[in-house]
């Protein structure tokens, strides 16, 4: 997400605020559902990884799968 502020003077300052979400995602990554989002990728790494123990999922990136056409 970039932030742009203009000043009187059409001065701008722009700041960026990156964030991790986990989600659960089904196979083809069409549906999310975000559980939590995070400032440092630690944090998020951290649930990730007790999540996927608890709940005996895999840990993937967000990869959705392309739509061919029939």
């Amino acid at each position: 997400m970039v932030k742009t502020t203009f000043s009187k003077t059409f001065n701008s300052t722009s700041s960026k605020n990156r964030h991790f979400d986990v989600c659960l995602m089904d196979e083809t990554h069409r549906i999310k559902f975000p559980l939590k989002s995070f400032i440092l990728s630690s944090d998020a790494k951290q649930l990730v990884k007790r999540l996927a123990n608890k709940l005996n999922f895999p840990i993937v990136k967000y990869n959705p799968k392309s739509v061919t056409s029939k």
